[in-house]
């Protein structure tokens, strides 16, 4: 039986050269990078290596990229570190959207526990952010501002720049949880005027179990794994087979034309979408298809249960999702429709 894997937001399969990258290194290299011989002289090499391809990525520099487990850990690190450093400093407001990403709105309800503030801004009935929201509940003493570049469910994109300019002249640091977006859309970290940057490799065929942290140098923050590497930040022997595959996949990026490759995959999609319109006059679209990104389609398909009918579709060969896959083990409602005033 043939096989359409549609969950792309969820996970990506391996790039063969990602694949060859690994495995050249794992039959040649297996030094602790933080050993002073040469077998981790080496493994510094490579993880180095692989640091300098992610920065290129976003425009960043070498050194304002720090190695995490992945995309979760990435927005823990950015979302508790500078919260608490903050909340030292009596500042406990947070603004942050309410269609975030679940390791984004756990981290908050973590933080609320602890005495902070956390409101969330108004969204449109795409999902997009209002501006005037965020300048309305911008206070002197806001410490955080975290809103994501595109939605996982929904691939709605937020006015990143111009949020950016908003808070240029604020004390509150912007962080922006770039998971879904690395690899299809800009994500120049100068241009959009952001503080901390989350990115996961395993959503640009790479493999699982790395992530990275863009943090501007003039944060502060806390650690949550205290220990010497990653600037005191992240303590830990770093994953060196998933990190030079993170490399290998960020390099790659760098060598496509991406919006060559979004135009393509957008005329896909429109196309797909005006089929099953055609087929099921009934469905409803929960994407903007105008400032989207381009992989991502989210439809209601009102008659029919949606568990029978992801079941129906993977007995048929064909893989999509309910929603995140961080929480599609729930039968609870989508909390990104929910806000979007989307009922069930």
């Amino acid at each position: 039986m043939r096989q359409v894997y549609l969950d792309y937001n969820s996970t990506t399969p391996l790039a063969p050269k990602v694949k060859k990258k690994i495995e050249e290194y794992m039959n040649g290299q297996f030094g602790n990078p933080s050993s002073l011989h040469s077998f981790g002289l080496r493994a510094r090499e490579e993880r180095e290596w692989a640091r300098e391809k992610v920065a290129q990525v976003i425009s960043a520099k070498d050194s304002e990229i720090l190695f995490t487990s992945g995309g979760t850990e990435a927005n823990a690190l950015a979302i508790l570190g500078v919260g608490r450093k903050a909340g030292k400093e009596g500042r406990k407001h947070i603004l942050s959207s309410p269609i975030e990403h679940p390791s984004i709105l756990k981290c908050l309800e973590v933080l609320q526990k602890e005495g902070f503030q956390v409101e969330f801004l108004r969204i449109n009935q795409d999902g997009v952010v209002q501006l005037e929201d965020l300048e309305k509940k911008l206070l002197p003493h806001t410490a955080l501002v975290t809103v994501m570049a595109a939605n996982n469910e929904t691939g709605a994109i937020q006015a990143i720049q111009e949020i950016g300019r908003i808070l240029k002249d604020h004390s509150a640091c912007f962080h922006c949880d770039a998971v879904q977006g690395l690899g299809k859309m800009d994500l120049d970290v100068n241009m959009l005027g952001v503080d901390l940057m989350s990115l996961s490799s395993h959503k640009i065929y790479g493999p699982m179990g790395a992530g990275a942290l863009y943090v501007r140098k003039s944060v502060k923050m806390d650690p949550l794994i205290p220990g010497h590497q990653e600037k005191g930040l992240r303590g830990g022997t770093e994953n060196m087979i998933s990190l030079v595959g993170f490399g290998e996949a960020c390099g790659l990026l760098l060598e496509k034309d991406i919006h060559k490759e979004q135009r393509r995959i957008r005329d896909l999609r429109d196309g797909f979408y005006q089929a099953l319109k055609e087929r099921f006059p009934f469905i409803r679209l929960n994407t903007p298809l105008d400032h989207s990104l381009a992989n991502t389609l989210n439809l209601e398909f009102p008659r029919w249960e949606g568990e029978r009918l992801l079941f129906a579709l993977d007995m048929a060969g064909i893989a999509v999702s309910l929603g995140s896959a961080c929480s599609s083990g729930s039968l609870s409602p989508s909390h990104v429709l929910t806000a979007m005033g989307r009922t069930p």
